[in-house]
């Protein structure tokens, strides 16, 4: 008997680039998951958490495979799921419960990094304005939520900007604080299951089950490709995602990125390239680039994800045929 993995995402709330960013992942742990054997059902988190719970619980997994980024939208209650999870007993991957609710909050997570002499930029409370370093750059954040969220270039600003620093103290110190800011390029690094990592990581690039190709911009990286030959067949691979960063989008990397993942798939003389994405709404430029660069839908999955949210299948045929 197969063992059951739930895959438990938060429902879309806000349809945000970040929130639903996690439907892409949902579909790739789902296809990886398969892949290894395992049974595999979605489930989502969303208004009525209790309920929602209780629907995991009657799937009776084996585990489920956690990928919760908010509750209700908020990111800052990434923890409430797990934590309900984490009282019923229900197996679920990812950190601790502890581990979570501290590093969710960037504050306590500095303070933990502190206590431990780990290096970490300087920061402040709203209410410590005035230590601030008149010669440094500082940044203002949400304290809860993730990467970037909440974050533009109104948040950078320098001790003599006193119209900023007015706004900023106006800001409530239970959810913002002040950070020494450093430049640089802030990216979130993902890493799925054992078998990702260390393909790429431990083999040789041409053996590897999982085969990226990233496009850079000023030593920056702004686009990449991910896909791999599919276990048991002779000649058909996975296209598992291709990405572009906003800055570039229009600007025809996403489809030099698409002859470039196909022109390599024919060289390692393969055939037939495959790809999922979602019927929902949000995945509409989705779908179209896949038909402007050529990509056929093979085939439609009713309520795969859920209720109104189909598979669709595309496939795309290499210059070998």
């Amino acid at each position: 008997m197969k063992k059951k993995v739930v895959i438990l995402h938060n429902q879309i709330v806000n349809n945000t680039a970040d929130e639903v960013d996690v439907l892409e992942q949902r579909d790739l742990v789902a296809t990886s998951c398969k892949k290894l054997g395992f049974s595999v059902e979605c489930l989502t988190v969303g208004d009525d958490l209790k309920s929602d719970i209780e629907k995991v619980k009657a799937a009776k997994p084996d585990i489920v495979f956690n990928i919760v980024e908010s509750t209700w939208g908020k990111g800052e209650l990434i923890y409430f799921a797990p934590a309900v999870l984490n009282s019923l007993k229900i197996p679920y991957t990812g950190i601790p419960l502890d581990a979570l609710f501290i590093s969710t909050n960037k504050v306590l997570a500095k303070n933990m990094m502190s206590l431990y002499d780990l290096p970490t930029a300087d920061y402040f409370s709203i209410d410590e304005v005035d230590l601030l370093n008149p010669d440094k750059t500082y940044i203002v954040k949400p304290i809860w939520e993730e990467a970037s969220v909440g974050i533009d270039a109104d948040s950078v600003f320098c001790f003599s900007d006193k119209e900023k620093i007015n706004k900023i103290t106006q800001l409530p110190s239970s959810q913002y604080f002040i950070e020494e800011f450093i430049s640089g390029f802030e990216f979130n690094v993902s890493v799925l299951a054992e078998e990702l990592a260390l393909e790429n990581l431990n083999k040789d690039p041409e053996k590897s089950a999982y085969i990226f190709n990233i496009a850079e911009f000023e030593d920056r990286p702004v686009g990449f490709t991910c896909y791999g030959k599919i276990p048991g067949t002779a000649d058909s691979y996975d296209l598992y995602w291709i990405a572009v960063h906003d800055s570039q989008r229009g600007k025809g990397l996403g489809k030099t990125l698409m002859v470039m993942a196909v022109d390599d798939i024919a060289h390692k003389s393969g055939k037939n390239i495959w790809i999922e994405t979602s019927s929902r709404a949000i995945y509409e430029p989705t779908r179209q680039f896949y038909l402007k660069t050529g990509c056929e839908i093979i085939a439609e999955l009713p309520d795969f994800y859920g209720a109104m949210d189909n598979k669709l299948i595309f496939h795309k045929k290499t210059s070998n045929q």
